[in-house]
Formats: C-alpha cells, sequence, structure tokens
C-alpha cells in the first residue's frame, strides 16, 4: 500500500521523514518529489475567472476618486470651473495610482522571480510492505502536521 502526502518545505518534513525511518521503513520506499512554486503573471484587470486580489485598477480608482473630489472642491474658486477641474484632478489620480500600483506590482514579481528557485510544496510517497506499520506512518504524518494524507 502507498501513502501519499504534502508538506511545506520545513523543519516537520525533516521529522517526519526520519520518524518513518526509525519504524523500519527503508529509504528505498520514500520518493520526495518538490514542487515548483508558479509565479503569477501580471494582469492589469482582475476577471471573473482568474483573480489575484491586486488589480492594478483598484488603486487608480482610489486615487482618481480622492484627487476627483479635491479638484471638484477646488474648483469653485478656480477659473475652469468644479466640473473641469474634478475631471482633471480624476485623470491625474488615476493616472498616478496606476503607474504606482503597477511599478510596485512588477518590482514584486521580479523579487519573486529571483526567489523562483524555491519549492512550494513537496509531495511524499511511502511504500508500506506491511500492514502493522500503514498506522503508525499516518498517525507520524498527522504529529509532523502534514496539509494533506492520502492512501493508495
Amino acid at each position: 500500500m502507498h501513502i501519499v502526502s504534502t508538506f511545506e518545505h520545513s523543519l516537520s518534513l525533516e521529522y517526519a521523514l526520519s520518524g518513518i525511518e526509525e519504524i523500519g521503513i527503508t529509504r528505498d520506499c520514500i520518493w520526495t518529489i518538490p514542487l515548483e512554486s508558479q509565479l503569477p503573471h501580471a494582469n492589469i484587470l482582475d476577471t471573473t475567472h482568474g483573480a489575484d486580489g491586486i488589480s492594478v485598477i483598484n488603486a487608480a480608482a482610489v486615487f482618481g476618486t480622492i484627487l476627483g473630489v479635491l479638484g471638484a472642491s477646488f474648483g469653485f474658486a478656480l477659473y475652469l470651473g468644479p466640473i473641469i477641474w474634478g475631471l482633471i484632478g480624476f485623470g491625474t489620480g488615476a493616472l498616478i495610482g496606476f503607474t504606482s500600483q503597477y511599478y510596485i506590482k512588477k518590482r514584486k514579481q521580479k523579487k519573486a522571480g529571483q526567489l523562483s528557485f524555491y519549492y512550494s510544496e513537496v509531495v511524499v510517497i511511502i511504500d508500506c510492505q506491511q500492514d502493522h506499520n500503514i498506522e503508525r506512518v499516518v498517525s507520524i504524518l498527522k504529529e509532523a502536521k502534514a496539509n494533506g494524507i492520502g492512501t493508495l
């Protein structure tokens, strides 16, 4: 019987592997597969099918609204009037919000790209030849806080 579990890269994974080896399962019966983390690509707009929660449009809307309200408020005292200054403020704020959020997001993706050699999770497959080891292996994996445990 095969026992499959997933772990984050941590000391608990090492604890689980050493505990499994201590009960008599050899290294030939244990397979570990590190999964590479995938980097999200830059989306300007969030869609219904794929939203990362940090859309560039959000900051543009916030800054545009703030500067639009300020432009309309101060526009009563200026030459062109509140509507024109509100639109100018909205356009300026949207441009400032869009460019700042866009460059912040690009910088984070560049930093994540430099750290992309890290693996996100590890899949551990254990081949249990004897049935009495199954319960002990599962209990060791639960103590080590495995993300998920399945049997095959």
